[in-house]
């Protein structure tokens, strides 16, 4: 009976000892944090003014103001930058971040994963490098492309396209006005 009860002092001994070693670790867990690069006098986190370079922690809000910008830049994660007059607060982890825009607009920069951003007007969008978020945008389109519809309704990766083919254009009309003795045929551009 006396060893029945050591044994039963031990295991609860040991259990007490887990319990407070795991409540331990989940407070000692570091939180995710970015860098704040400012362009501007205007920019705010969390209602701080806030300098070029400073460390922002998971979850802030960030505002920019006339003339401000801001780019969160938060590594392999992803990098965000704020347009002047923006509201958004930023929310997630390494593996991948999240965040609300009630004014403004933001661009992704890059991202391993989408942004899931949440617009004015409630609506999710989940953005990839390239794409610009309005803060008043009120659906989106997926495309298989990887972008998504911006408000005026035409995917980013258009202007992408017709920019690329501006530029084939131009290469071809200055290659050939050289008056070398080349090809002379079509010069189509490097995507």
């Amino acid at each position: 009976m006396k060893h029945l009860l050591g044994l039963k002092f031990r295991i609860a001994i040991t259990a007490s000892l887990i319990t407070v070693l795991l409540s331990i670790s989940s407070f000692g867990q570091v939180p995710f944090a970015g860098e704040l690069l400012v362009s501007g006098n205007n920019v705010t986190v969390n209602g701080e003014q806030a300098a070029n370079g400073r460390t922002i922690l998971v979850p802030s809000t960030i505002t920019t103001g006339p003339g401000s910008y801001a780019t969160l830049n938060f590594g392999n994660a992803g990098r965000i930058q704020l347009a002047p007059n923006t509201t958004f607060s930023v929310d997630g982890n390494a593996a991948g971040l999240r965040g609300s825009l009630p004014m403004g607009s933001v661009t992704i920069v890059s991202a391993t994963n989408p942004v899931t951003i949440t617009t004015l007007s409630g609506h999710s969008v989940a953005a990839r490098a390239g794409d610009v978020v309005l803060s008043d945008m009120t659906a989106t389109t997926g495309t298989s492309g990887g972008g998504s519809t911006t408000k005026s309704g035409v995917n980013p990766l258009v202007y992408v396209l017709v920019a690329g083919a501006a530029a084939g254009v131009l290469v071809g009309v200055a290659g050939g006005s050289g008056g070398s003795s080349g090809g002379g045929g079509p010069v189509s551009p490097i995507v």
